[in-house]
């Protein structure tokens, strides 16, 4: 009897703990969950306010893209006074949204918390790098053009074919094209990566 009674005494002792500890580490795990959830949460919400933020600056800040032949440099004159309204609406514009960019910076950080950390990390630093190209692409783009402007040798030198390529991809920078630019392609592409990787986190719900 004496016996039973250290037994029942021993599980007495031990099972609040066990059921305790059971529940502690359920609620852990659950806790951990829902802060990844709760980050996850915040860099989607983040990364598609980065995504109309490209939008608003790129169809804010320059109007059409500017029609000209490529059969000679000349038919398309730069203006400098039109060039200074562009960098300067572009780069005003910028500054409306860099507190957006610059969270990027703090969610590549708060990322590795979460799975595909790594991966996430980059993707994250792609789209701030892609913000950085729209603020410089300006400033390129006129510099090539009077590069383009002095030029003295034909337009199908390989000096201007090159200088035509460069300044053909700060245009795409520059103007919105609805998706269909290499830069907005590039962009979609990588918010759909970031998408997928935490859309896992979202299913357990």
């Amino acid at each position: 009897m004496t016996f039973l009674n250290s037994i029942t005494t021993i599980i007495a002792t031990i099972a609040p703990i066990v059921i305790a500890w059971f529940f502690y580490s359920k609620w852990r795990k659950d806790n951990k969950w829902l802060k990844q959830h709760d980050l996850a949460s915040e860099i989607l919400l983040t990364v598609y306010q980065v995504e109309e933020a490209f939008k608003y600056i790129r169809t804010n800040g320059a109007s059409d893209v500017p029609e000209y032949s490529e059969e000679t440099i000349r038919q398309f004159k730069f203006n400098e006074e039109e060039f200074l309204t562009l960098d300067g609406k572009i780069k005003s514009l910028y500054h409306d949204k860099r507190d957006v960019f610059i969270s990027l910076r703090l969610l590549e950080l708060k990322a590795k918390a979460l799975p595909h950390s790594e991966s996430l990390s980059t993707q994250l630093k792609t789209l701030y790098s892609l913000s950085l190209k729209i603020y410089n692409a300006p400033t390129r783009y006129n510099q090539i053009q009077k590069q383009l402007d002095r030029s003295k040798t034909g337009v199908h030198s390989k000096y201007n074919k090159q200088l035509l390529q460069k300044r053909e991809y700060y245009e795409d920078i520059i103007y919105y094209h609805s998706e269909t630019g290499d830069f907005d392609q590039k962009v979609s592409k990588t918010i759909n990566e970031i998408e997928e990787q935490l859309r896992p986190l979202f299913e357990e719900l």
